[in-house]
Formats: structure tokens, C-alpha cells, sequence
């Protein structure tokens, strides 16, 4: 799809569709800045959430100018991997989560933004899937401004990758049994939250996405519905008395290595109703999931909600506190 800007919604539904089966909406990008790396890193121990880095000492950016874009490495040592940019000095990127392979002098770069747009203005949602669609997969797309800014449901499955998600009510609202995943993509500034999940809606895995900005909870996590892998993500500026993580009505998250929850207005996590949480750090230990500096409870459970794990979290700054037996324990909640 061209680097345009549309005033249209996309609506995916009607296949009839037999054995292995994709669509593929791939935006374009525009390419901002590129170079050659002076060196990379991967965050050494445990105790925090840690970030990549990239560092290019030949360069002279503005802090923060490239905050919510991507860097992908083009050539030489670790080529291929694309990372949300978290933040900048004039030298150093800062990717969200962690290089699999880490760049080194030999690898050339190139940060990019993205140059095609869904606007939903007025729109009821940017993207709907529904009716069972299968194989439904959004690249390199900015969508903005809908109620809901992608909205699967009836049992369809869907993917986001390398996605700008912005001014929604509800970045990705997902229910009635769909199924995806969401991999590199930046949600910020939705008024209710960036991804709310019920109805017995599935996620696969959410990872190294960049989440600010909304008021009332990033992650919504409710009625049956699965959040299965939470890992290499900040969350993070939650406003107006809001949570980073919500789970209800037995809603299940299962988190990961390298989560950071930071800034809050309330609480951190927030389990209430059956609300269940495993923090099973299967890809590193549990120490590296970060809770700090929320206005509230760094977690908090209640009205037999059931959380496994957060003692290993590490938490520092939280108003309320942190997690600890006597206050789990506090009313008969688990």
C-alpha cells in the first residue's frame, strides 16, 4: 500500500477459504536517518528490565528525536532484526527489548518511520476482522484515530508487526475467540487503553512493543480471555488514575523477561475478580520484570485473584508499595 494517507476503513470478512491461507496488508516506510555502528549491547544481570543499544559516535541526533520509530540493521553483524526505538541521546538508540544477535562495527543501519496511514477519524475502527478470517496479517501500517483502531473478532486470526497504533479509544480491541500477535509495534495516546481482550480472545505472544500515553490501563486482560507471552515490552505514563496491566472476570496473563510497568498513576498490575497473572520468566529470570514508580500498588490482588510469581519481580518507587504475603493475604484474597 503507498505512502498515502486513507480516510477509509478496511473491513476483512467473506472468505471461504480451504487448507493454508494469508492476506498480507504491508504499509511502506520512510527511511530518516542510516549509518554504520560503532558498537551494540544487550543489558548484562538481572535486577532490570534492560534495553539494546546501538551506538553510532559519528552522530549528532536530537534526544529523543527518533523515540517511537524503528531501527533495522541492513548489513553486517546481526542484519535483519528491526527494533522499536524507545529512546535517544545524540550517539546511542535505545531499542525496546533486546538484539538477538548483537551489532558491532560492521553492522550498517537504517531508521525508518512509517509512510502510509489509516485514519479513522469519526470511523467506528480502522481495521475489522471477523467471521472466522484466518491468516490476517498488518505490516508497516500507521492507524490512527478510530473508536477501535484494529478490531478482530468471530473467531479470526490476525497478526500486527512493526504497526503504529495512535488516538483510539482502544488501540486493539480482540473478542469472540480471535486469535494474533503482536510483535514490534508502538501504541500510544488511546484514550481507554492499548489493547483490551475478552470473550475468550487469544494473544500468542506480545513482544518488544512500545505501550504510553493512554489514561485508563494498557493491557485489559478479561472474560476467559488468554494473553499467553508479555515479554521484551515497555508499558509505561499511564494517566488519569490508570493501571499498566489489568486482569478480570478470569482473564489470564502470562509475563516474560525483560517487562518493564514504569509511571503509572495507579496501580502496576491490577488483579481483581479472578483475575490470574503467572510470572514465569521462560526466557530469563523473573528479577528482570520490572515494576516501579507507579502511583499505587507495584501489584495488586484482590477479590480472589490469583498471581504466581511477582515475588521474583524486581520493584522499586511504587507509592503503595510492592508485593509482599502479608498484603496478598489481606481479606482471604490469594
Amino acid at each position: 500500500i503507498s505512502g498515502e494517507s486513507y480516510a477509509e476503513a478496511v473491513n476483512v470478512w467473506g472468505k471461504n477459504f480451504s487448507g493454508s491461507f494469508s492476506i498480507t496488508l504491508q504499509g511502506s516506510r520512510s527511511f530518516t536517518d542510516l549509518g554504520t555502528a560503532s558498537s551494540g549491547a544487550n543489558p548484562v544481570g538481572n535486577g532490570s528490565a534492560g534495553y539494546g543499544t546501538l551506538t553510532d559516535t559519528t552522530k549528532a541526533w536530537g534526544v529523543n528525536a527518533y523515540q517511537n520509530l524503528w531501527v533495522e540493521i541492513t548489513g553486517g553483524t546481526g542484519s535483519g532484526q528491526i527494533r522499536p526505538i524507545h529512546l535517544n541521546t545524540a550517539t546511542v538508540l535505545t531499542i525496546v527489548g533486546r538484539w538477538d544477535t548483537i551489532p558491532d562495527g560492521t553492522s550498517t543501519y537504517k531508521i525508518f518511520s512509517l509512510a502510509t496511514t489509516i485514519d479513522g477519524t469519526a470511523l467506528t475502527h480502522c481495521v475489522k476482522i471477523k467471521n472466522g478470517q484466518q491468516g490476517i496479517n498488518l505490516q508497516y501500517l500507521k492507524m490512527l484515530n478510530a473508536s477501535n483502531i484494529l478490531e478482530p473478532s468471530g473467531g479470526s486470526s490476525w497478526s500486527l508487526m512493526y504497526c503504529h497504533i495512535q488516538g483510539g479509544a482502544w488501540g486493539v480491541n480482540a473478542s469472540g475467540g480471535s486469535s494474533g500477535s503482536i510483535y514490534a509495534c508502538v501504541s500510544r495516546l488511546n484514550s481507554l487503553g492499548d489493547i483490551i481482550m475478552d470473550r475468550a480472545a487469544t494473544v500468542s505472544q506480545v513482544k518488544r512493543c512500545r505501550f504510553t500515553g493512554s489514561s485508563t490501563r494498557s493491557i485489559h486482560v478479561a472474560a476467559a480471555a488468554v494473553m499467553y507471552d508479555l515479554t521484551e515490552t515497555y508499558i509505561g505514563q499511564i494517566a488519569s488514575g490508570g493501571v499498566g496491566v489489568y486482569c478480570f472476570m478470569g482473564g489470564i496473563l502470562l509475563t516474560d523477561a525483560y517487562l518493564e510497568v514504569d509511571g503509572c498513576a495507579s496501580h502496576g498490575i491490577n488483579l481483581f475478580a479472578n483475575g490470574v497473572i503467572y510470572a514465569n520468566g521462560n526466557y530469563g529470570a523473573v528479577t528482570t520484570q520490572v515494576i516501579k514508580n507507579n502511583g499505587g500498588w507495584g501489584v495488586l490482588a484482590a477479590s480472589g485473584a490469583f498471581a504466581n510469581g511477582v515475588s521474583g519481580m524486581t520493584y522499586s518507587g511504587n507509592a503503595s508499595g510492592t508485593y509482599t504475603p502479608t498484603t496478598a493475604t489481606v481479606g482471604g484474597n490469594t
